[in-house]
């Protein structure tokens, strides 16, 4: 599968939340800063948004997004999430918090939280102040970040529908890490309801929840948290892929979005990807006849490269 394994999702997990052991290697910082900027630069937009047409669409709040997250403006950001998506956030972040205490070593923890000194005052923070917290906190673990998202450039291709009220916003994401210039496909995912678009929150951040909340189960049992995670990981079910759509990229080129899936303990892991096909390419007939099935067996017997 192209999107990371349960053992290597984890080991990002547990040392994004403890403090850094020794110098990062290129490769493991690019791949951080591949999963960190997109996760940061989501989409803004005010709480009275202008009556322009284009602001209301995916595509618009995401561009919108994009140039304040480079400002730093985080509370503001954090408005445009969905307000499910925040509950869900804050309720997973007071879990690990908890787990943190019970641990006998929460401060680790609270570092990723810019200003928060203990669990009580997480707590009381409201589900977006808890959010930007989170935001500032990630951006001073590491200084470079904010330079990064700074220089960040994306261009946005479209977005996919998925229903009447889910959209997956498709951009490929431009990024310069340690001098070096970067990019990938991503995917922002936004949902609609009767106050406007307000985005989901990334599968990299679910997965970072759900492997820190295993590792804490695993010190409690004496067990080394890696080790536990990488058991649960060979335990994993088959992987499923569902073909949601594509977006053209002028002629011969389109960009596929679909999800990739697979039972992981009790849980299920997801994470939407985008294969990018060229006129003549394998699956590239697949894609013109609109075979969605076919693409998605293609996919699963042949892992796409890109991440």
């Amino acid at each position: 599968m192209s999107f990371n394994t349960l053992d290597q999702r984890a080991e990002e997990a547990w040392t994004t939340a403890l403090p850094a052991q020794g110098e990062a290697s290129m490769r493991r910082r690019t791949f951080l800063m591949l999963q960190l900027v997109p996760l940061v630069c989501l989409a803004f937009a005010p709480m009275q948004r202008p009556a322009a047409p284009k602001a209301e669409t995916p595509e618009g709040v995401a561009d919108k997004g994009f140039e304040a997250m480079k400002a730093g403006r985080y509370d503001d950001f954090a408005k445009t999430m969905h307000r499910s998506a925040l509950k869900t956030f804050k309720a997973g972040m007071i879990e690990l918090a908890e787990m943190a205490e019970a641990d006998g070593n929460p401060d680790e923890f609270l570092t990723l939280f810019d200003g928060v000194k203990d669990v009580p005052a997480l707590k009381a923070l409201d589900d977006a102040k808890v959010f930007a917290a989170f935001l500032r906190g990630v951006e001073k673990r590491d200084p470079t970040l904010k330079k990064t998202i700074a220089g960040a450039d994306r261009e946005v291709l479209g977005h996919i529908n998925e229903g009447d009220d889910l959209a997956h916003v498709v951009y490929r994401l431009k990024l310069k890490v340690d001098g070096k210039d970067v990019s990938s496909m991503q995917v922002d995912t936004l949902r609609r309801d009767g106050r406007g678009w307000g985005l989901e929150l990334r599968s990299e951040l679910q997965a970072m929840t759900a492997d820190m909340r295993r590792a804490f189960e695993a010190r409690k049992q004496g067990k080394d948290p890696l080790d536990a995670v990488g058991d649960l990981a060979k335990g994993a079910g088959e992987p499923k892929i569902t073909v949601l759509g594509s977006v053209a990229e002028g002629q011969g080129v389109a960009h596929v979005v679909y999800r990739g899936s697979r039972t992981i303990g009790k849980t299920t892991a997801s994470k939407l990807n985008v294969l990018t096909l060229k006129s003549g390419e394998p699956g590239w007939d697949l894609l013109q006849k609109g075979d969605k099935a076919g693409l998605a067996k293609f996919l699963k017997e042949n892992p796409p490269l890109n991440p």
